[in-house]
């Protein structure tokens, strides 16, 4: 679902328009998606995590084979985490 159009009840109003965009992935030509089993794959006893925080956006950690990411101070909390790379 998608804002389409916005009305202050005042008489002004303004609409949306929403374009369809993909990334190309020029490098990566087999790697098109992510899995990961927290538990498992990350966040268990024995591996960490490669998912981080937005700077400014609270703090991710892994606890009990999950991933946590804390709001902190913020309205939100943001989570990045790299893709992996095809080997040459």
């Amino acid at each position: 679902m998608h804002l389409t159009k916005a009305d202050n009840s005042q008489g002004g109003s303004t609409t949306f328009n929403y374009e369809r965009w993909t990334y190309l992935d020029d490098v990566n030509h087999d790697t098109w998606m992510l899995s990961t089993v927290f538990g498992q794959d990350e966040c268990s006893d024995t591996i960490g995590t490669a998912w981080s925080a937005v700077s400014g956006y609270g703090t991710t950690k892994c606890e009990a084979n999950m991933l946590q990411v804390d709001k902190a101070s913020n309205s939100v909390g943001l989570g990045q985490r790299t893709f992996p790379q095809k080997p040459d």
